[in-house]
C-alpha cells in the first residue's frame, strides 16, 4: 500500500491538463453551411444563411445560433440529415443533394458514436424512482443514411 502512495504523484504527473481535456472533451468538428444541404432545407436547423461558407462548430452541448459562428449539437445535426434525406424527392437532381447530405452524415457518425461507446461502457444504475436509462439520452443512429 505505501508503495502505491510512493507511485501516485508520478502517475498524476504523467498525465497532463492537455490529454486530460482531449479525453473528456474532444475536438468539434467544423463543417460550413452548405454541407448541411440548400438552404431552404438547412434552415431548419441553422436558421437564415449569413455570410458564405458559415462555419458550423458540430459539439455535445447545446445548440447556439449566433451571428458569425453557430454551435450545432451533434445529435441534433444527424437527425436533421436522416430527415432531410428523407424528404428528397427520387430524381436525378436530388441525387447529388442526398449524397452531399450523406457524407456530411458519415463525418458527424464517428463523434457521435465514440461519445456513445463511452457512455454506454461505464457502469451505472437505471433503478429507482426518476431513474433514465442511459440509451435514451444518446440513441443508437444508423451508421449511414
Amino acid at each position: 500500500m505505501r508503495r502505491l502512495f510512493f507511485l501516485l504523484p508520478f502517475l498524476l504527473m504523467s498525465c497532463t491538463s492537455a490529454q486530460w481535456q482531449r479525453s473528456i472533451h474532444p475536438t468539434p468538428l467544423v463543417l460550413h453551411y452548405d454541407d448541411f444541404g440548400p438552404e431552404e432545407s438547412a434552415s431548419r436547423l441553422l436558421g437564415p444563411r449569413g455570410q458564405e461558407n458559415q462555419p458550423v462548430t458540430l459539439h455535445h452541448g447545446g445548440t447556439r445560433l449566433e451571428s458569425g459562428h453557430l454551435r450545432v449539437n451533434i445529435q441534433q445535426a444527424m437527425n436533421h440529415l436522416i430527415f432531410a434525406v428523407r424528404r428528397l424527392p427520387p430524381t436525378s437532381e436530388a441525387e447529388l443533394v442526398r449524397e452531399k447530405l450523406r457524407s456530411t452524415y458519415s463525418r458527424l457518425y464517428p463523434l457521435y458514436r465514440t461519445r456513445r461507446d463511452a457512455m454506454m461502457s461505464a457502469p451505472f444504475s437505471n433503478t429507482g424512482r426518476g431513474a433514465m436509462n442511459r440509451s435514451m439520452m444518446l440513441p443508437p443512429m444508423p451508421p449511414s443514411i
